[in-house]
């Protein structure tokens, strides 16, 4: 029903929404009263072109957290009433689907604030899959410069960069004349152009859409919600089309002998209460230590990644804003074990990646279920980080293999 109600509104919004100028008078909101209620934060945020600035103060945090909250219960709700059908992950083959880039725009020369972006910004890096996925489209051997040999089609707009920069960066993201947003509709438009994306009406066509808050604006328009997608925490058939959860982008420690048993380096938040296992896990574990003197914990609660993420055994995969969390891949790039704390967990992933073969599950619903699961969980050690070892390079977007992957599930999405 949200997807419809915004689809619905696309076509009046579409026309403003890149605009600096102002119109004179906003058409009524039909909707019903508790529908423009329960959504008011995200239509200032997204949907009203009488407020959008390319330069738009950044949201606050109450904010952010909301558009979080319903990415991800969007998401889970897609993939339990329209799963993926059952996709095979790439072997060790080689990878072999012949695939077109639209090269309109040199998207790698984007600037934001004079600097020509590389993936490693800090505010943009967990995000920036979009550009790995454009990065490794360019530079692959099974590229073909000509769309009649191509059996799948990137669009390669930067599109989870430009959201960035609505909710959270600020800065200004251009190339070629395009700034911020105007990602989206030059995409868009160059879609409808294009007689190869009409062919099978985006059906073989393929676009990074993984920013939480990148949905917001592609249900906007028409041409790009036509095309398959990796998606936020999600894995579904929305309008006959693949959406394949992200992985964000890891930040990986030097792999070194291990010290330690446990690590857990992650924000607390103490006023947010999804944030609440993550401190449970912090205060549970001293316990722990203290009955079983093989155990050691490096750090539990803020701190430097490296090298304590390396040096530990484990480290607790456990909900933030949402059930994923980019320091789960931090965690299998640096050689550690992740430990799941929810099912949900497993299904907010891509499934190119056997998650429950290289990770234990906890129960951390309370102290002595927590210290029992973990005790169960340390002697699977072994087994556990040599499955490990094997899938992370799946994870590595500095080499191309997430975007084989990728690529090979969707080119099974169009049979």
């Amino acid at each position: 029903m949200l997807l419809a109600i915004w689809m619905s509104m696309a076509s009046a919004e579409a026309l403003f929404i890149h605009s600096h100028v102002h119109p004179p008078h906003p058409p009524p909101d039909t909707r019903p009263r508790a529908e423009v209620e329960s959504r008011s934060l995200e239509d200032a945020a997204f949907n009203d072109p009488w407020t959008h600035d390319n330069r738009r103060t950044a949201l606050d945090d109450s904010m952010i957290y909301r558009i979080k909250s319903r990415a991800e219960e969007s998401a889970i709700r897609a993939g339990s009433s329209n799963p993926l059908p059952r996709l095979t992950p790439l072997s060790d083959a080689h990878f072999n689907v012949p695939f077109f880039v639209y090269d309109e725009v040199d998207w790698m020369s984007t600037k934001c604030d004079g600097i020509t972006i590389s993936g490693q910004e800090n505010d943009y890096h967990k995000h920036s899959d979009d550009f790995w996925f454009l990065k490794a489209a360019l530079n692959h051997g099974m590229r073909t410069k000509d769309p009649k040999k191509a059996r799948l089609f990137v669009v390669p707009a930067l599109l989870n960069l430009a959201v960035e920069q609505s909710v959270w960066s600020r800065r200004q993201c251009c190339v070629g004349g395009l700034c911020n947003l105007d990602f989206f509709q030059h995409a868009n438009d160059m879609l409808n152009e294009s007689i190869w994306f009409k062919r099978n009406k985006g059906k073989d066509h393929v676009v990074v859409c993984s920013h939480y808050a990148c949905l917001n604006h592609l249900v906007l328009f028409e041409n790009l919600v036509k095309c398959n997608s990796i998606s936020f925490e999600e894995n579904s058939m929305r309008q006959e089309r693949c959406r394949i959860a992200g992985t964000y982008v890891g930040q990986r420690c030097e792999h070194m002998p291990k010290q330690t048993m446990f690590t857990l380096i992650a924000s607390m938040h103490r006023r947010r209460p999804n944030f609440q296992s993550r401190r449970d896990i912090c205060k549970w574990f001293p316990h722990l230590v203290s009955v079983n003197q093989t155990y050691n914990v490096s750090i539990c609660g803020a701190g430097r990644q490296c090298p304590s993420l390396a040096q530990a055994r484990f480290s607790p995969h456990v909900r933030g804003d949402t059930w994923g969390s980019s320091r789960l891949i931090d965690i299998v790039l640096s050689g550690a074990v992740p430990m799941f704390t929810n099912t949900i967990q497993y299904q907010i992933l891509p499934p190119f990646v056997p998650w429950e073969s290289i990770s234990t599950q906890i129960d951390v619903s309370d102290k002595q279920r927590f210290e029992l699961s973990v005790q169960d969980s340390v002697p699977l050690y072994d087994g556990l980080k040599q499955k490990v070892d094997k899938h992370a390079h799946h994870l590595d977007w500095e080499t191309p293999a997430p975007f084989e992957q990728y690529m090979w599930l969707f080119q099974q999405c169009i049979r």
